[in-house]
């Protein structure tokens, strides 16, 4: 038995043999099936995530990161224009 689990970072399968199916399992074992693939779903969501903070900028460091930024913004703006046109 296959099941999918549609998370932020994607899809995720685990694949229960007939033995570990899900439905013959008593309620304990059941628990700790779910356990286990909540485990596996949360360090791969920890895994794949970005650890996201504010960024803090004066007027320099924000003319740094605008001047260093702009060429790859720039290649990424011409690919989509390009492919639109």
């Amino acid at each position: 038995m296959l099941l999918f689990l549609i998370t932020p970072v994607g899809l995720i399968y685990f694949n229960f043999t007939a033995k570990e199916n899900i439905n013959l399992l008593t309620e304990e074992e059941q628990q700790i099936a779910l356990n286990k693939i909540n485990d596996k779903v949360m360090a791969r969501i920890k895994n794949e995530t970005y650890n996201w903070k504010e960024l803090d900028f004066n007027l320099y460091e924000s003319v740094v990161y605008m001047a260093a930024r702009l060429p790859a913004n720039y290649a990424s703006l011409l690919h989509i224009f390009n492919e639109v046109i």
